[in-house]
């Protein structure tokens, strides 16, 4: 297994333009950005509403690669939801992953306690307000609980009507996300490539968990802290990508 390739994830509400200027770090012919379902040009219209699972992500991550994809020696990058989709892809085919770079991924099942109180009545909430026709308040809701208050307000009004198509797909990706059969366990028996996790420090107690209980389960991390939020690798995208184009440098 040779020539790395690089597989890029993005978060919900987001698509593979995210990863834009790191691709250029990287090397376009050498780098993979996907379009996670119902997501970038897909946003356009609302997701229908039903539920998702995870192994029906990966199944359109794989149709978006070569058929011999295997054949390659890979290092997954993802953020938030893409995060949680690296590690499934890392768990199932492990022999050709060579790392993975994860900023917050948003593996809510393994949340313990308050934290995962929080994001189940976060899941509620986006599911009444869509159930209610109130699609803009729940875009506003997810906006706002992962930026600060306000945020959702001050966006011109087309990115909010965009956000407001897509918050339905959110809904169901809430549901694949605490609908998983995977534990930490499984992925620390199948996820032992060199991970490096990154963390906002202004981020929710949330995303903040979840890289503590990856940290601690897996067997091969390093971490990363970052004065940012969840959404870091847009708003502090230069000082992340150095830390991650190092981390994929040693490792590749």
């Amino acid at each position: 297994m040779s020539d790395p390739r690089f597989l890029l994830l993005h978060s919900s509400l987001s698509s593979s333009r995210q990863w834009q200027p790191l691709v250029a770090e990287l090397g376009a012919k050498r780098c993979v950005a996907l379009d996670l379902l119902g997501y970038g040009p897909a946003m356009k219209q609302a997701w229908t509403r039903r539920e998702v699972t995870l192994e029906e992500e990966q199944a359109a991550i794989l149709e978006q690669l070569p058929d011999n994809w295997q054949d390659f020696s890979w290092h997954l990058i993802g953020h938030s939801y893409g995060g949680v989709n690296a590690l499934k892809l890392a768990h199932d085919f492990p022999e050709p992953i060579a790392s993975l770079s994860l900023y917050e991924p948003v593996a809510f099942f393994l949340l313990q306690g308050e934290e995962r109180q929080q994001a189940l009545t976060l899941m509620r909430e986006l599911s009444d307000l869509l159930d209610a026709g109130q699609a803009d308040k729940a875009a506003e809701r997810f906006i706002d609980y992962w930026n600060q208050a306000g945020s959702f307000a001050a966006m011109h009004p087309r990115m909010q009507e965009a956000f407001s198509l897509g918050i339905y797909k959110v809904a169901a990706d809430f549901h694949a996300l605490m609908n998983t059969h995977l534990t930490l366990e499984h992925l620390a028996r199948q996820v032992t490539q060199p991970c490096l996790l990154m963390q906002g420090e202004l981020s929710q107690p949330t995303a903040h968990q979840v890289i503590q209980q990856l940290d601690s389960g897996l067997t091969n991390t390093q971490v990363a802290h970052f004065q940012a939020g969840h959404m870091g690798p847009l708003s502090h995208s230069d000082a992340i990508n150095r830390v991650l184009v190092d981390f994929l440098q040693h490792h590749s």
